[in-house]
């Protein structure tokens, strides 16, 4: 879980692509975005297993 949630009113994402940046999907509305992995490393807040998954 993200330490702020999305603008749906989720803070659950999934891990979609790893690299350089970190590829991550909303499991509220499905958005997906790219980030710095620094930058996730300070945004989260705990890892959980995957509940559900976007189509």
């Amino acid at each position: 879980t993200m330490k702020k949630k999305h603008p749906c009113g989720v803070s659950a994402w999934t891990v979609d692509r790893i690299g350089a940046d970190i590829g991550i999907v909303c499991q509220g509305c499905c958005r997906r975005i790219v980030i710095p992995r620094p930058d996730l490393a300070k945004r989260t807040r705990s890892i959980q297993p995957v509940q559900g998954k976007c189509k």
